[in-house]
């Protein structure tokens, strides 16, 4: 929501009617829905609602490798690097055209640690 430069996130969920969650519980109003300025927040809240909902389905975990290139004449340090990336970084997955897993009743939810971002030494 917002405009590029003021943005704001809202969580919703697709029951139908959509709703929407306004901090303490969900609405099918959007102008009650409370709103993100800071967009991993949202993902946090998110994360935690959905785990207090399918709290009772069992969750396999797998691991991903990503790689990150930087190309500067001057180098960055390690923390430099990991703050920009939490900050500028969206990554998401696309349920309105995929779905929410690979099979029937499945959530599929993708973190990056980027605390855990080490250099490669080569």
């Amino acid at each position: 929501m917002g405009t590029r430069a003021h943005r704001r996130w809202v969580l919703h969920n697709s029951l139908s009617p959509e709703q929407f969650w306004n901090g303490k519980q969900w609405t099918e109003s959007q102008s009650e829905a409370l709103l993100f300025v800071d967009r991993n927040q949202s993902f946090h809240t998110a994360k935690v609602l959905q785990d207090e909902i399918l709290k009772d389905v069992p969750v396999r975990t797998y691991t991903a490798s990503m790689t990150i290139e930087v190309r500067s004449h001057a180098p960055c340090r390690l923390e430099e690097l990991k703050d920009y990336l939490h900050g500028a970084s969206s990554f998401e997955l696309d349920y309105d055209l995929y779905g929410t897993g690979p099979t029937d009743q499945s959530q599929v939810w993708a973190v990056i640690h980027w605390g855990d971002l080490s250099q490669e030494v080569k």
